[in-house]
Formats: structure tokens, C-alpha cells, sequence
């Protein structure tokens, strides 16, 4: 259920907020958004008039039904947007609920709930036929034009700003030139068309004017080559409200520039470029895009606030240096769910000065797996706190779940109150392991501690199977030892073997709680 709510008093401008706000929805639930559907929507926002209003639309049959209600209460209207169902069943429905959760939870009721459901909060209803809706639209229109009300969802197409989707022409001009016009629309739209757009390097930047979209169709491709002089490929920043949606791609041409990064190798190199860096943006959404073969990270999300990554693909080699999926640093409240992910490097990798990280259904692999860290590097470095990893799968990856951190450290701060649950592995080296003692790089001397101290970890219901014998390995602090680290309901079996798995501890403060756990105790 989407549920849009507005003042009594609302005015034209507000309105057309509410339009677009249903459309943004439509498209971000990835429903069929044609020119009927938005010639509806338009009605439906403007409609508060009416008690009830409810139009119906077939989108596929037999179980594709799409209904738009418009329900007028008191003190504030209700708009609701129901899906139908297509689980094989035609008698059910789905209703998807948009409330406080961007991503919302989905609900299976019979096709009599969902009628008696209607008819029990109408008051009156209207059922319109299309031709009448679209005749009626055509008069809306002509008052909002009369009003001088402008930039109502307006979509700014690269292709009219100049851009040139024949994969060889740097179209870094006219996207920024689409972006500008969009940025300053209120509810403005930067549509991406199907083809593919090369694009040198081009920033995205806000504050902007209310809400605004990138819908990519096509494929936007980076330039060949290491590109060492640059941080990123593009960004986005300063951002309030923004949503980056379609089934487009972003292809970074990390074939073209792997081979001269040797950041692997020394701790003195110069990276190639992030594909997409996110900064300083809030209340946003990314969803539905793919990213693929990035020369350093694919996202690098930095100093964001409330946002949601949400079924999106990521893709490199297995031999792709550096390529984690979603790098996220000194952020807040970021969620990542129903995303596949399979890189070089770490699929999910969580820096410092992160707090309320929320990571559910990701499928990982190949890859390094979901790592916090590493951690102590640099200084200035913050606390993390507040990460939960749930209902996630590793396939043929090196490690699972994993906390590292440099020996020595250069900076004492701490990890805590982070949580593992339920969490399947499969073919994994190293399903659990704490690290402090990272070091990526055959010049570390280990000559000293870490000092960062990491405490109130829980690993819940980790199952499946080990690439290795260990299948739990912490390695902690000898000046700083691990505190208050849980394992329950834990069955790691040695593949190929029919053995279970052992665990090794150092200095770690580690509790094993309820029967029967593979393994049960540190060695």
C-alpha cells in the first residue's frame, strides 16, 4: 500500500508534488508507467474533490490488475495503490506496503479480503471508463498550464541536451546540462534512453529543487584506460530526496584499467577511479540499475544519511582487484537488500564513522565477502556501531563474515554492537573470521597491536558449509582482546568431508550458547 498523505488545505503546487510522488512510487515499484497510467495519476492527484475514486486498470491478464483509489477522510486524504498478484494463483492478490520502510513488506491476501478490504473503507465509488479519464486530463492539463504552474514531472531526455548514444562520443556536456535543468525542476526527471552513452566523467551536483530522479534504460560506459588522475567516474552529491532507478547499466571498463593498479601489491599506489560515488546525500534511493566491471569500487557511499540500495546487480571478475561492491564510510541509517553481488573484492565493505548499517538478502559470491573494515589505517578514524547482516548467502567466496583490523593500529577506536543472523555459506574459506591482523600486503612487519577494540559481536544461525577446516577463526588483539562475542544455533560442516568444522580463538572473549553447535568450542 503507498500511502501519500497531504493538508486539507493543499495547493495547486502541492498537487503536482503528489503527482509526481506517484509516479517516482510507480516507477520505483516497477510498475507498467504508460501514458494512460500517468493521465491517472494526474486525476488522482487532483481529485480531492471527490469522496472516492477508484479506476481499475487490466495490465496483464488474467491476475494483473492495477488499482488506483483516491479516498478523501478526515483531516487528510489517503492515496492507495494496489498491485495484483502473479504467484500462480489467480484468486490471490499482493499488497505492497510503502509506509516507514522504503522498501516496504509484501502481504498475501485472497481476492474477497482485498474486495471486502474496499468496499468497508468507501464511502462511494467510481468506476470511470479510460476515454473519460484521459478527456478529463486533457482539461486538467489546460488548467495547470493557465495557472503558469511548470516543471510538473518533467522529464529531461540526455538525448535533447545533445547526447549521443553510439558508445564513442563523450556525452559528459549534455548529461550535466540534463542534470542542471532537472536539479532546478521541482519533481524533475534525468531519463537515460536505451542506447549506450560514453561518458568521460561527469559530477551530479545538488542542493536541488524538491525530488529528483536518474532513470537510466540504456547504458551509460566509461572511457578505456587507468584514469590514475581521478577519484571517481561519477558522482552525486549534496543531495536531499534523489533516486537513482531502471534497468539500465553503468559499465566502468574496469578490463581496460586492472592491469596498472597495483594497490594489491604496496601500500603507495594510485588507485583508478570509483564508478559511482554517492556523498553527502540523504533520504534517497537507489534501486533496480545494474553496475558492472568498475575500475576501483562500484559504489563508494560517503557522509550519506537514509538511504536505501535496494535489487540491484553488481558484477566484476573474480580476479578484478579492488572491486568491492558498495564501499560505505561515515554514514548513517544506509540499507542494502535483495542485491546480487559478485566482484574481486569485498561485496559489501564497511568503513569507519558508520552507524545503523542494514544488510539483508544479499546473495555474495564470488568475492571477499561482507567485511567491517579494515579498520586503523588512517588516522582520524571513528567508531562503527550498529551493523546488522541478516538473511544473506556466500557462494564460492574467500571470506564470509569478517571484522579486520591493521597491527599496528594508528588510531584506538571501537566496533560494536554488530549482529550475524541467519546467514547460509557454501564453498566459503573463511565463513567467520575476525582479523587483527590484517594486512593485505607482504611488506607488513605485524610489529605491534591493534587497538581498536571490538566488542558485542553475534553470529546467529550461520549454517551451511566450509571451503576449510576452521570454519571460525578469531584472531583479536593481544592489548586490546575482543569482548562479549557470541555464537548460537552455528552448523558449519567441512565440505566434501562429512566433518565439522573447528574453530580457532586468540584472545577473544568468546561465548558458545545452545546444543548441538559444529563448532562448539575454540581450540
Amino acid at each position: 500500500m503507498v500511502r501519500l498523505r497531504y493538508q486539507d488545505d493543499t495547493s495547486m503546487a502541492e498537487h503536482l508534488n503528489i503527482y509526481q510522488g506517484l509516479i517516482n512510487l510507480f516507477v520505483v515499484m516497477e510498475m507498467p508507467l504508460d501514458d494512460e497510467v500517468m493521465a491517472l495519476l494526474l486525476l488522482g492527484s487532483l481529485s480531492d474533490s471527490w469522496d472516492t475514486l477508484v479506476v481499475t486498470i487490466s495490465i496483464s491478464a488474467p491476475d494483473g490488475v492495477l488499482t488506483l483509489e483516491m479516498v478523501k477522510n478526515i483531516p487528510t486524504p489517503i492515496v492507495q495503490v494496489y498491485e495484483g498478484g502473479v504467484r500462480d494463483v489467480h484468486d490471490e492478490y499482493v499488497m505492497l506496503s510503502y509506509g516507514g520502510d522504503p522498501e516496504g513488506s509484501t502481504q498475501t491476501i485472497s481476492k474477497e479480503q482485498l474486495e471486502a478490504f474496499t468496499h468497508r473503507n468507501k464511502k462511494e465509488i467510481l468506476i470511470m471508463d479510460l476515454k473519460l479519464v484521459l478527456s478529463l486530463c486533457v482539461c486538467l492539463v489546460f488548467l495547470l498550464c493557465t495557472r503558469e504552474v511548470h516543471g510538473l514531472g518533467t522529464i529531461f531526455k540526455v538525448t535533447n541536451f545533445g547526447a549521443i548514444p553510439d558508445g564513442k562520443t563523450d556525452n559528459s556536456k549534455a548529461f550535466v546540462g540534463a542534470w542542471a535543468k532537472a536539479c532546478s525542476t521541482q519533481g524533475g526527471v534525468v531519463e537515460v534512453p536505451l542506447g549506450t552513452y560514453k561518458l568521460s566523467s561527469a559530477t551530479f551536483q545538488g542542493p536541488c529543487n524538491g525530488e529528483t530522479l536518474f532513470r537510466i534504460k540504456g547504458t551509460i560506459k566509461a572511457s578505456n584506460g587507468p584514469s590514475l588522475d581521478q577519484e571517481y567516474w561519477i558522482e552525486f552529491r549534496d543531495i536531499d530526496g534523489f533516486t537513482i532507478l531502471g534497468n539500465g547499466t553503468f559499465d566502468g571498463k574496469g578490463k581496460s584499467a586492472w592491469s596498472y593498479n597495483d594497490c594489491h601489491k604496496s601500500l603507495n599506489c594510485d588507485h583508478p577511479p570509483v564508478s559511482i560515488r554517492i556523498i553527502s546525500v540523504k533520504n534517497s534511493v537507489i534501486r533496480g540499475i545494474n553496475s558492472k566491471n568498475s575500475k576501483w569500487f562500484h559504489f563508494h557511499i560517503a557522509m550519506c544519511d537514509n538511504v536505501l540500495v535496494n535489487n540491484i546487480d553488481i558484477i566484476a571478475p573474480a580476479n578484478s582487484p579492488n572491486t568491492d561492491g558498495i564501499h560505505i564510510s561515515n554514514s548513517n541509517n544506509i540499507r542494502i537488500r535483495n542485491t546480487r553481488i559478485s566482484t574481486g573484492d569485498d561485496c559489501i565493505s564497511i568503513g569507519d564513522g558508520n552507524t545503523n548499517i542494514n544488510i539483508t538478502r544479499v546473495l555474495c559470491g564470488p568475492g571477499h565477502g561482507i567485511s567491517i573494515g579494515s579498520l586503523g589505517k588512517y588516522e582520524n578514524e571513528e567508531d562503527v556501531r550498529g551493523i546488522t547482516v541478516t538473511n544473506c548467502s556466500f557462494t564460492n567466496t574467500d571470506n564470509g563474515l569478517r571484522i579486520k583490523t591493521w597491527a599496528p593500529s594508528t588510531v584506538s577506536t571501537t566496533v560494536s554492537d554488530v549482529t550475524f543472523a541467519n546467514i547460509n555459506m557454501n564453498n566459503v574459506k573463511n565463513p567467520v573470521i575476525i582479523d587483527q591482523y590484517y594486512c593485505p600486503h607482504s611488506s607488513c612487519s605485524h610489529q605491534g597491536e591493534s587497538d581498536i577494540t571490538i566488542k558485542g559481536v553475534k553470529f546467529i544461525n550461520v549454517k551451511g558449509n566450509s571451503a576449510s577446516k576452521v570454519g571460525v577463526d578469531i584472531q583479536c588483539s593481544k592489548s586490546k582482546p575482543c569482548k562479549d562475542i557470541l555464537l548460537s544455533g552455528m552448523d558449519l560442516q567441512y565440505k566434501g568431508t562429512g566433518q565439522p568444522t573447528t574453530a580457532s580463538c586468540s584472545n577473544a572473549g568468546l561465548i558458545f550458547v545452545g546444543p548441538n553447535q559444529t563448532p562448539s568450542r575454540c581450540f
